[in-house]
């Protein structure tokens, strides 16, 4: 009996350790590929907020140059449970927001759609909540051109 589990279980550590150092001979293929790219070695991550809350607001083209990737957000579900999400510019028409991502863009800026936010919550429950979602983020990415 006692063979047996010790069996076991050096298969076992066997199977992890031949993982691992898988793992680890992927590592120096996937840190090549990243540096020949054009992402810098630190990036800049942040949520350019569409809604006024007291802050203040700017457009979307004036965020700091400082900035990498932006956030959008949010993108909102219309229900907790509905798979549907909205976006629609807070301080620009949808002809400016859609200049203002590609002038990000040319920059070499990344912009992305956050979604949710404090209230926003998704539940994805069935398969029509799953492709209402994907097709209304998929709409929202096509509409304004987002990465």
């Amino acid at each position: 009996m006692f063979k047996k589990f010790l069996n076991s279980n050096v298969k076992f550590l066997i199977s992890i350790t031949l993982s691992v150092a898988l793992f680890l001979t992927l590592i120096p293929a996937t840190l090549t590929s990243a540096s020949t790219s054009s992402v810098p070695k630190h990036v800049l991550v942040g949520y350019w907020h569409n809604f006024e809350n007291g802050s203040g607001t700017i457009k979307l083209r004036d965020v700091s140059d400082n900035w990498d990737v932006i956030n959008l957000s949010f993108g909102e579900p219309t229900s907790v449970t509905s798979g549907d999400i909205q976006f629609k510019p807070f301080n620009a028409t949808e002809e400016e927001f859609k200049s203002d991502v590609k002038y990000l863009q040319s920059k070499g800026k990344k912009v992305l759609l956050s979604i949710g936010g404090q209230n926003g919550q998704v539940q994805l429950k069935d398969a029509t909540a799953r492709d209402k979602f994907v097709s209304s983020v998929s709409n929202i990415i096509d509409t304004y051109g987002l990465d």
